[in-house]
């Protein structure tokens, strides 16, 4: 399965949509480019944590690289971490639920042994026509 993060970036922000197929999964946010995930093409595993309990992680050639992880205290992006989000405005909204839903949506995937890529691009044009996200 090899899904897409399209991105649009900001001063203040990275904004995304994750799609598969075309259709979308889930908006996300990151820092801004120059502290965000480099853009390229990384497997998602399922890995567990004492801290963390079951996440999304992002590896290249099975090194960690980043993370899945909704909004600290549901406001603060996390450092090397994309954050799902229900709705992003001037205030991002319900990270928690936009992240259990995505792993909802890889975890059959994920727990029959198949493979699940992410291909991180930049491409604000996806994000307006598909959802009208704005920086």
């Amino acid at each position: 399965m090899k899904l897409s993060l399209h991105r649009k970036y900001s001063k203040r922000r990275t904004l995304g949509l994750i799609a598969y197929q075309g259709k979308m999964l889930a908006k996300t946010l990151e820092l801004p480019k120059n502290r965000c995930i480099p853009e390229g093409c990384y497997e998602v595993i399922f890995h567990y944590s004492e801290l963390r309990g079951w996440y999304l992680r992002l590896v290249d050639n099975e090194v960690p690289i980043a993370r899945f992880q909704p909004l600290t205290n549901g406001k603060t992006i996390p450092q090397n971490a994309i954050s799902p989000v229900i709705n992003i405005t001037s205030r991002a909204k319900f990270s928690r639920l936009a992240f259990l839903k995505l792993v909802e949506n890889l975890q059959e995937v994920l727990v029959q042994g198949d493979r699940v890529w992410l291909e991180i691009v930049d491409d604000p044009t996806f994000l307006m026509i598909n959802d009208g996200v704005s920086a």
